[in-house]
């Protein structure tokens, strides 16, 4: 009678322990997965408002330099093309076409400083707009790549958890 009650209680309470230990688990791992998720999303805004920034920098580094030469106009046009990319890859929200305008208007951006180095115009550089965009500009692109780096790492870290024990079963 009393040993087999005893006996009954204690299978009853180990196994109430383990179900309370495997909630907790689950619950702890799937919360801490939602917050991986939430902190990927937070680092891509972060890259997402960088390189907004930057098509804004942008717009007002071709405003500041409007007369340049007559041979620096296809530089001038390369920037133009890429704002224009990247405005309609924005509006489309496909990811690849964002990725392409963003390495655009990188492109543009430096091939515009490698030609404002080269030729130096004193009438361009003795603007002081110019000057403080340039380094606005120099300024925001490593804003940028510790914005990706930030993303880079929150994905590595999230991918990671997936695939680690028990996780891995109801991620």
């Amino acid at each position: 009678g009393t040993t087999m009650k005893k006996a009954l209680a204690i299978i009853v309470a180990v196994l109430v322990i383990l179900v309370v230990t495997v909630s907790v688990t689950l619950i702890t791992g799937y919360n801490s997965l939602v917050d991986s998720r939430a902190q990927i999303e937070a680092d891509q805004s972060q890259i997402d408002i960088r390189l907004q920034e930057r098509h804004d920098m942008l717009f007002q580094l071709i405003a500041a330099v409007e007369g340049l030469e007559e041979h620096a106009e296809t530089i001038y046009d390369k920037v133009v093309s890429a704002r224009g990319l990247y405005e309609a890859a924005v509006a489309s929200g496909n990811p690849e076409e964002i990725i392409a305008a963003d390495a655009a208007e990188a492109e543009a951006l430096a091939d515009f400083v490698a030609y404002m180095l080269v030729e130096d115009d004193p009438n361009v550089n003795a603007m002081a707009a110019y000057g403080q965009l340039m380094g606005d500009i120099e300024l925001l692109e490593g804003m940028l790549a510790v914005a990706r780096r930030d993303y880079n790492d929150s994905v590595l870290a999230y991918n990671t958890s997936v695939l680690k024990f028990p996780r891995v079963l109801y991620a």
